[in-house]
């Protein structure tokens, strides 16, 4: 299928746009809510906190989610899931401009728009799965990775100018209308639900059943489980990075706001790049032998990223990191490919609940040998959970990727 025939579909135009929009916001707002995070406490395990606060929602209501996501209308989920965390993060200015804003009330805004997130992610991915046709469904994720990326340099650049010249509660400001913006786009997608046009009355959800039955599904596919395990160790490295970044930045390179700001887009401007190359490269690698590299080449970069000296260094190093992390659209696309539609819900937000419990833990681990240890060895560490997801990647399909020569196909085909 032609490349071209990707922006035909309607339903996946608006999905973009209203994704990108909304990545401007985050990219905004991470900046902002780290920052004042940071002086209102004085701490720098306070940012880590606040990640732990980001992730607790997906450890405890990721299976709960993945059951409403295959149940309910997906594209009305989303869109009221985008409402919602729009009122919660406008109500941040509001304590702001009365005085009362107080570092927990950052972590609580940081948890509900996580719990949204949660609900949000999974029903889009599994909407965009039955808008996209399979040919075309890689392109799709990169495109839509790259403009989410492209939005995150946006929001990212600007947020560091906008918290040294201005008010940080602008930012805030402007990730609640992007929200609004997000639920518009999403809210006007219409596609035809497979589930609409069976004959068989869709069963009212019985959650504990329901999760059941998506637990039954990934024992009888057992294939999904280590890449999932893969995309989760490998998703640690942002998630390491937002919790040790502002401390990196404001103790360690001594850059202020503005560094911390093209740090952040540095990640940005490497996932832009490696998602329009992406496409090229799995044509030329082949995708297994391009699951396995570009895990190891993660993996030094981030161990680098720790040893810089200079703002330069570190955001060469960080864009580098973004570049390879672009692995994990082709992993998600496999997990796509492998699952069946009426359980890409729950499927999703089982492994999610895993990667949550992990993330978790890095953030409280790297938190804490950031503010007493330094931020360079936890980086190192970090370096090292991403080898452990190369030596996986070598044991899932490693005989794929060395075994014998990728089969060339040509331009047309790819």
């Amino acid at each position: 299928m032609p490349r071209s025939q990707l922006f035909q579909i309607q339903p996946f135009t608006r999905y973009l746009t209203g994704n990108a929009i909304s990545a401007i916001g985050f990219g905004m707002q991470f900046i902002a809510s780290s920052w004042i995070t940071l002086e209102l406490t004085g701490k720098g395990s306070s940012v880590a906190w606040l990640m732990v606060a980001h992730a607790l929602p997906g450890l405890l209501f990721s299976p709960f989610a993945g059951v409403l996501v295959d149940r309910l209308d997906q594209r009305k989920l989303a869109a009221l899931t985008d409402f919602v965390r729009a009122l919660v993060v406008l109500l941040v200015p509001l304590l702001y401009l009365s005085g009362h804003l107080q570092a927990w009330h950052l972590y609580l805004m940081e948890f509900l728009v996580a719990l949204g997130d949660t609900l949000w992610r999974p029903a889009t991915v599994a909407m965009v799965r039955k808008v996209v046709p399979s040919p075309l469904l890689l392109q799709a994720n990169i495109y839509t990775r790259t403009a989410v990326q492209l939005g995150m340099i946006l929001g990212a650049g600007v947020g560091g100018f906008v918290l040294a010249g201005a008010s940080p509660m602008w930012a805030m400001v402007v990730n609640g209308i992007s929200f609004l913006i997000s639920a518009a786009f999403i809210g006007s997608i219409h596609f035809q639900d497979p589930r609409s046009t069976s004959s068989e009355k869709t069963p009212r959800i019985q959650l504990f059943a329901d999760m059941q039955a998506g637990l039954a599904y990934i024992r009888q596919n057992p294939g999904l489980v280590l890449p999932y395990i893969i995309i989760s160790m490998v998703w640690t490295t942002p998630q390491t990075l937002n919790t040790l970044s502002a401390v990196f930045a404001k103790d360690v390179l001594k850059v202020g706001t503005v560094g911390f700001g093209l740090i952040d887009a540095g990640w940005a401007v490497g996932s832009v790049v490696g998602s329009f190359l992406l496409s090229r490269l799995v044509h030329k690698l082949g995708r297994p032998r391009l699951m396995v590299l570009w895990l190891f080449l993660l993996a030094s970069m981030v161990f680098l990223h720790g040893q810089s000296w200079s703002l330069v260094s570190a955001i060469i190093t960080t864009v580098l990191m973004g570049f390879f992390v672009c692995i994990n659209v082709v992993y998600q696309t496999h997990v796509q490919e492998e699952t069946a539609l009426e359980f890409q819900g729950r499927v999703q937000s089982t492994f999610n609940t895993l990667y949550s419990v992990l993330v978790l833990g890095i953030y409280v681990f790297m938190g804490y040998l950031g503010e007493h240890y330094g931020p360079r060895l936890a980086f190192t560490l970090q370096s090292l959970v991403i080898v452990v997801a190369g030596v996986l990647a070598v044991v899932r399909f490693g005989p794929e990727a060395f075994g014998r020569k990728a089969p060339r196909i040509s331009e047309q085909q790819a």
